[in-house]
């Protein structure tokens, strides 16, 4: 990562320059709610560089609040620590620094749910209030591509505040569908480990929601990498085909053969040898 929220200062360092020695390192997963339920927030905490999108009605100070309660230090918040769109605004210097800097940092976002943080996961929103109901909706964390890479076993439902009701919320929950995807959540997906696999992984990504479709191809991208070094940059402008192509190459050979030798009928677009994305 590039960045990280310290909280106890209350303001965006730069990665290298937090003492991450500490155990105190988490990260939030949450989902992305309507376009017309979030609006963008000018705020010290990042030195004004980019407008803050969170949901109408949650400041980024009752997110800080709910961090500390569970004794966090530093904070990876991708709102506050991934530069985002600069709105309706022209185009400018700090777009184009925007869409350099996520040609690498979108990729690797997954990298920073893996290894030893904590993650504080909100199901219905940045900061929302925790619901047991709604789990079907696209906008629900279940159901959102950027999420699939997020999942971390041990995650920590946020938004409950009253410890009692947190028991009370989740045992309401305990045998139904919602449950079921609770526990989904808390297992980490390695495609070479898992036991769906490979084209399970991708079907579970088709499954779902995304602002846009490259976002699901840029989002397996991470997992699909297995043991590989190398990951491709993202890009806004290619269709999805070009950017599940260059997913492809990054792959390793063991899951290259999957594609080659697993998939029952060849590619019906530039390649022959693996499935188009519209395929999978």
């Amino acid at each position: 990562p590039r960045r990280v929220w310290d909280l106890r200062s209350h303001r965006v360092i730069p990665w290298e320059s937090a003492n991450l020695s500490t155990p105190n390192l988490w990260a939030i997963s949450h989902s992305w709610v309507k376009g017309s339920e979030r609006h963008m927030v000018k705020t010290a905490v990042n030195s004004y560089e980019w407008p803050v999108p969170v949901p109408i009605g949650v400041t980024l100070e009752a997110v800080r609040n709910e961090l500390l309660r569970h004794g966090a230090e530093y904070c990876w918040l991708d709102v506050l620590c991934l530069r985002q769109k600069e709105g309706h605004r022209p185009k400018g210097a700090m777009e184009h620094m925007r869409a350099i800097e996520w040609e690498i940092d979108v990729p690797t976002i997954g990298n920073v749910y893996f290894g030893d943080l904590k993650v504080l996961r909100y199901y219905n929103g940045l900061g929302k209030a925790f619901e047991i109901s709604g789990w079907e909706s696209k906008f629900h964390w279940t159901n959102r591509a950027w999420t699939l890479q997020e999942c971390k076993r041990g995650s920590i439902t946020g938004g409950i505040f009253d410890e009692n009701a947190e028991q009370r919320s989740l045992a309401d929950i305990e045998d139904g569908p919602p449950a079921h995807f609770l526990r989904k959540g808390d297992a980490p997906l390695d495609v070479s480990r898992t036991a769906c696999g490979l084209f399970g992984v991708l079907r579970e990504m088709q499954l779902r929601e995304a602002e846009h479709d490259i976002d699901k191809v840029t989002g397996i991208g991470f997992l699909m990498a297995g043991a590989a070094v190398t990951l491709p940059v993202y890009s806004e402008n290619i269709d999805t085909e070009a950017a599940w192509t260059r997913c492809v190459r990054h792959m390793t050979p063991s899951m290259r053969d999957e594609l080659l030798f697993r998939f029952p009928e060849p590619g019906d677009r530039n390649h022959l040898w693996f499935p188009s994305w519209t395929q999978i």
